[in-house]
């Protein structure tokens, strides 16, 4: 996630590269990741596809691991939403957490509103 984020170039693609490209060149686009499920501590992801042929668009979904999702969505530079119950189950209150609101650490990348483009996946 963090060399998809420091845009550094390689000289052959990182796995994560090479599946958006082949989803790119097979007509399609990484339109959104999706944690959507927490079971006994596991954290489930989606990648939501669409691939256009001819003008008409065809919607795919596949299961992923949040981490190999949240990479692709980094290079594919899409939006990850999560859903409130996820983050509620999973979420920890402000009072275990140390952090100062008003510093922001360096390399920290703010995600797109997930309202933006949705493509009807929620």
């Amino acid at each position: 996630i963090q060399l998809g984020l420091s845009g550094e170039p390689f000289e052959r693609p990182l796995t994560h590269d090479l599946l958006v490209d082949v989803v790119t060149e097979f007509g399609g686009a990484v339109v959104g990741v999706r944690i959507d499920d927490l079971a006994d501590g596991t954290f489930y992801a989606k990648l939501d596809i669409v691939r256009y042929v001819e003008g008409e668009s065809e919607k795919f979904v596949f299961d992923a691991r949040p981490s190999g999702a949240v990479a692709v969505a980094v290079r594919a530079d899409c939006g990850i939403t999560v859903s409130d119950d996820i983050l509620d189950a999973a979420g920890r209150p402000p009072s275990e957490v140390e952090f100062d609101p008003d510093e922001e650490p360096s390399g920290e990348r703010h995600l797109d509103d997930p309202d933006e483009g949705d493509w009807g996946f929620r």
